[in-house]
């Protein structure tokens, strides 16, 4: 049974390796938008590559940046719960969206801070033929 195991264990690393390239991201025109970027990150630190070349773009992240600015909504009494489902029944829409919808407008918080950009020219003209994102080795190639 336990020769069973470690043979099992000692092929995973090459059973991987056989996948894996199937699993590439990879993409035959320039990645033009950040949403569709090749994803590069260890969880806390993230970048995204994209893109044609003019410039190559590195945007930058990491997990912790937010603007934790205050939403002076939320200091409301009527802010829980317990008055959302009272207002629903109540058929309050009009206070609903006053507390919960229209402070979105003007106080977008929390959300996320993207920590910059970096903007790669070269000297030539060089445009973006594809680009590819290994999974094994997390490694991106343009």
């Amino acid at each position: 049974m336990l020769k069973s195991l470690l043979r099992f264990l000692a092929f995973l690393p090459f059973a991987a390796s056989l996948f894996a390239a199937d699993h590439n991201l990879h993409f035959t025109a320039p990645i033009t938008r950040w949403d569709e970027a090749l994803p590069l990150g260890n969880g806390i630190m993230g970048c995204l590559v994209w893109g044609d070349g003019q410039p190559l773009k590195l945007s930058l992240d990491r997990a912790d940046l937010w603007d934790l600015r205050p939403v002076p909504e939320w200091s409301s009494p009527d802010y829980n719960y317990a008055t959302m489902r009272r207002w629903v029944q109540e058929g309050r829409i009009n206070d609903l969206h006053r507390l919960y919808d229209e402070p979105y407008n003007v106080h977008a918080g929390p959300t996320k801070i993207p920590a910059g950009r970096l903007e790669l020219y070269f000297p030539s003209p060089v445009r973006v033929q594809s680009s590819e994102l290994n999974i094994t080795s997390a490694v991106a190639r343009v």
